[in-house]
């Protein structure tokens, strides 16, 4: 077989895009288990590899640590101001990584209960991740930076700055999400300006901008779709969600929908439509 598209393909896809549709399979009424404990809202939420934990970050300073099964709250770490995000380490789910409004960076040991790395972040970090292989970790930030790390010891690596090259957004828009491709040569970036990013990680050029969306003020976070990346697909402060092709090199939506289309609703309501160019 050779490379490109094929039918398969686009059947393939076809079907993916409406098993998201069919989301209305799993929602239900009633929530399967509450946990509770946190004093502030909740900013941020991670599974670990396992799905047997989940960690959260509030803005009542802490982030906490749930057994899924029970509902308990295993431990709460404490930091000095409000934590805006978190996420477990891919590979080891004793590491998680924290990022706050103090403009720290931490990586934390489970096992330890303690800060094992920090680094100061210039601003006031609004998004954190790993690579999916956990060697390199990042934060975004307020003012549209977003700074990579070596995980090991969060040593500097490289920073860009998210932003159009002239226009009101030339100054950066606050990062609301960052995310590695599965094969980490890629990393997406959503941000305040109403703007997706694909950056090469070899060199952190920008392949392409995905317009469509609407992301002005909310800590929405644009995201590949999980089995072939073939995907982008983000919410959007009009109520709708926007899907493009990642290799759309015009950076333009293939298909939108009402965020009402995943409640349960016959499947036909929940099609998505093709925009015009």
């Amino acid at each position: 077989g050779g490379g490109g598209s094929t039918e398969d393909d686009d059947a393939y896809g076809d079907r993916a895009m409406a098993a998201a549709c069919g989301m209305r399979d799993f929602l239900r009424a009633e929530p399967m288990r509450t946990y509770a404990g946190h004093d502030g809202d909740i900013l941020a939420l991670s599974f670990s590899r396992s799905s047997h934990f989940l960690l959260s970050s509030s803005m009542d300073k802490t982030v906490r640590l749930w057994q899924l099964a029970g509902a308990e709250c295993l431990f709460a770490f404490q930091h000095i101001d409000f934590v805006t995000d978190v996420v477990f380490h891919p590979l080891n789910e004793r590491l998680f990584l924290s990022g706050s409004l103090d403009n720290k960076l931490r990586v934390w040991s489970i096992k330890e209960k303690r800060v094992v790395n920090w680094s100061d972040v210039s601003g006031f970090i609004t998004a954190v991740g790993f690579s999916r292989d956990g060697t390199t970790a990042f934060a975004g930030t307020y003012d549209g930076k977003c700074t990579f790390f070596e995980t090991d010891g969060l040593r500097w690596r490289t920073q860009i700055h998210v932003r159009s090259t002239r226009g009101k957004n030339h100054k950066g828009k606050k990062i609301t999400g960052v995310q590695m491709l599965a094969d980490d040569a890629h990393v997406l970036i959503t941000s305040n300006d109403s703007r997706v990013r694909l950056y090469r990680t070899n060199d952190f050029s920008l392949l392409c901008k995905y317009r469509g969306a609407v992301n002005a003020s909310f800590q929405i976070r644009a995201s590949f779709s999980r089995a072939t990346a073939r995907y982008i697909v983000s919410g959007s402060d009009d109520g709708r969600v926007v899907i493009w092709n990642t290799l759309n090199q015009l950076g333009e939506a293939v298909a939108t929908a009402p965020t009402r289309a995943l409640l349960p609703q016959p499947a036909a309501q929940a099609a998505a439509h093709d925009q015009a160019a």
